[in-house]
C-alpha cells in the first residue's frame, strides 16, 4: 500500500496547508498566513481508504497515547 492511496495533496493550498491573505488596517496592508479551511492546515485530504484505516487505528492510537502519558505520569 502507498501513502498516496491514503492521502491527496490538497488542492486549495496546493498542499502547503496556508493560503496567503491580505487584511488592511487603515493604510497598511498585512500579509497574513491563514490555516486553509479545506485541509485544515494539514496539506492533505484523506483518500476513502485512508478515512477508513484512520477510523479502525484511531482507538488503538488512543490507547497507546494514555498509556504513554500515564506512564510518564508515574
Amino acid at each position: 500500500m502507498l501513502i498516496s492511496e491514503l492521502k491527496n495533496p490538497c488542492t486549495e493550498c496546493d498542499g502547503s496547508g496556508y493560503i496567503a491573505g491580505l487584511d488592511e488596517l487603515g493604510t497598511i496592508q498585512i500579509n497574513l498566513r491563514q490555516s486553509c479551511h479545506v485541509c485544515s492546515g494539514r496539506g492533505y485530504n484523506l483518500t476513502e481508504l485512508g478515512q477508513d484505516m484512520w477510523k479502525l487505528y484511531k482507538p488503538m492510537v488512543k490507547d497507546l497515547i494514555s498509556m504513554e502519558m500515564q506512564k510518564k505520569s508515574e
